[in-house]
């Protein structure tokens, strides 16, 4: 995804912008993501607000799949509150769309073995289970991988799920709060799926597939799940993300489909499992926002 700095934008964005804002004194690009085309601090004269945005493609639906994201992100996020930031304003007009969100000062978890960030993860979500799934929620897990398998029906339920809570999309605020970013994924599935989709960052972190799958089991909806429907869910994200595992692919996808490739394998030979972790094991760093 190419990037854009706030300055390098039209005169038209910057005075609706300014029209929320007040004057714009800086913008600093956020360090992670890759989906927004410009994503990142604005430091106005009424204080921070994040903002992302993307050109407009006017020949495609929506705008076009960027565009797309940034308004299904909008239309959830008010109904993830108190986990998720507000949604503050849309500024639509020169060929862009952007989109601010409250900005939350906080530092993100680690999810290392016996880190003391994983009760804050498991509290954070336990309550993100319990919140009413609302129609704005318009994409289905089973949807992504029904073109593998017309079993991944059995993904379908009526839970709203975050679906990628690596810990860059984490916030830990000052007062020990746990905020969620970046909906732009939110779907409808199976309770159980938040746990799924977590576990390969787990392992990132240096859990084993035993021991992560064990952590997990704190979640009832996670502990009573059909193994054989884990199982195949397991083998349909490891092809998801073997498609993508090219040469040329960014070095965080490479180490993803890996870390899903092992994790598929343990659902179903453990021990070869441990040696296909070796290939993509290495200390960890920053998670980018998928």
């Amino acid at each position: 995804m190419p990037s854009t700095i706030f300055s390098e934008l039209p005169t038209a964005v910057w005075e609706a912008v300014a029209n929320h804002t007040g004057h714009v004194n800086r913008f600093d690009s956020a360090p992670n993501g890759n989906h927004a085309e410009i994503a990142g601090t604005l430091h106005t004269e009424h204080g921070r607000v994040f903002v992302k945005g993307t050109r407009l493609l006017p020949d495609q639906h929506w705008g076009g799949g960027e565009a797309w994201s940034l308004r299904n992100e909008a239309a959830v996020i008010p109904h993830a509150r108190p986990y998720a930031p507000n949604l503050l304003w849309q500024v639509e007009t020169a060929g862009w769309l952007l989109v601010a969100f409250e900005h939350i000062e906080g530092r993100h978890p680690q999810y290392h073995p016996g880190s003391a960030d994983l009760k804050s993860l498991a509290a954070a979500i336990a309550a993100l289970s319990e919140l009413p799934c609302p129609d704005a929620v318009r994409l289905r897990v089973e949807d992504r991988y029904r073109s593998q398998d017309p079993a991944a029906q059995a993904l379908a339920g009526s839970t709203m799920l975050h679906c990628d809570l690596n810990p860059s999309n984490i916030l830990i605020t000052p007062a020990g709060d746990v905020r969620v970013v970046d909906w732009a994924f939110c779907s409808r599935g199976a309770a159980w799926l938040e746990c799924a989709f977590l576990l390969p960052w787990l392992l990132r972190d240096g859990h084993t597939p035993d021991d992560a799958e064990a952590w997990l089991n704190r979640f009832p909806a996670w502990k009573q799940a059909d193994p054989t429907i884990v199982d195949s869910f397991a083998s349909w994200l490891a092809t998801a993300w073997a498609r993508r595992d090219v040469p040329d692919a960014a070095p965080w996808i490479i180490e993803y489909a890996g870390i899903t490739r092992t994790w598929a394998t343990h659902r179903h030979n453990p021990s070869a499992a441990r040696t296909q972790e070796s290939a993509w094991r290495k200390p960890a760093a920053a998670a980018p926002e998928m």
